[in-house]
């Protein structure tokens, strides 16, 4: 538990955010099969899956039995990475281009601890301890918009590895172009014909092992059924509390699925 908490206070301190305390809601019940849903919230639960694949891609190259403070940051910026680069991937239509493009210009209202730091205005406040990781998915993807007009994963890359933010100084980013590229491809797969059991399955397949896959794949299901953000919002707070109360999670498997939840309400929040 000591480790955990120091763990805790070093990528807080590191990223620069504070964690604030969420309501507790229940699921919103809504009719529809796995066919349903809102394309932003596809791109949400997409992104998210590209930040589980990504921290665990890096966590799967160290010793997570003794994980120190770098590790942990060095998981972090995995996960933003392979969420970032699925998000652009998956969204590199040329509406959803403009829509990120908007999204950056918004979300430059909305600065934190500097001129050149943003996020969602939009973003909700949550129990998640690990929040700071979405919420730097949103800032990395406004930014990356900002500058480019479209999307190129070795432009995104490099542009991701030479941002302070994501690994400060002393940091070595571990997460492979190899399995970058993995993620990079089956985000583009997934855009046709957007199927929402691919969506699902692409996320299952970086899934802990510590965590019911069936049980799991419900709550997919339910997200991709939610007909408002309300009811979006409401589902994943059940899931969330749900994978906490029903896994017996390690340190390092609350890590990812932090990384997982963090990612989608927050990016939800930009798409939408």
């Amino acid at each position: 538990m000591k480790t955990f908490i120091h763990r805790m206070t070093i990528l807080s301190t590191v990223l620069i955010f504070f964690l604030t305390v969420g309501v507790n809601a229940q699921p919103a019940q809504v009719p529809g099969s796995t066919g349903g849903g809102k394309p932003w919230w596809k791109k949400a639960l997409v992104d998210a899956g590209g930040a589980l694949g990504g921290a665990g891609s890096v966590g799967s190259l160290i010793n997570v039995g003794s994980i120190t403070p770098a590790g942990w940051v060095a998981i972090g910026g995995g996960a933003i990475l392979g969420g970032g680069s699925a998000s652009v991937a998956y969204s590199s239509e040329s509406s959803a281009v403009e829509h990120a493009e908007a999204a950056a210009v918004e979300s430059g209202k909305s600065a934190m601890n500097s001129g050149n730091s943003r996020m969602s205005n939009k973003s909700r406040t949550s129990d998640n301890q690990n929040d700071h990781i979405g919420q730097l998915h949103n800032q990395i993807i406004a930014d990356y918009f900002d500058k480019h007009s479209t999307y190129n994963r070795n432009t995104f890359y490099d542009f991701v590895i030479s941002d302070g933010r994501v690994y400060p100084k002393g940091i070595t980013p571990i997460l492979t172009k190899k399995d970058y590229n993995q993620i990079v491809q089956e985000s583009i797969y997934l855009r046709i014909p957007n199927d929402n059991d691919k969506i699902i399955e692409f996320i299952l397949k970086y899934l802990p092992d510590n965590v019911n896959t069936q049980k799991f794949r419900d709550y997919l299901i339910l997200l991709l059924n939610s007909n408002t953000q309300d009811s979006f919002n409401a589902n994943l707070d059940y899931a969330e509390g749900k994978v906490r109360s029903e896994n017996d999670l390690s340190d390092y498997d609350s890590f990812l699925m932090d990384c997982f939840f963090s990612t989608a309400r927050n990016s939800a929040d930009f798409w939408d």
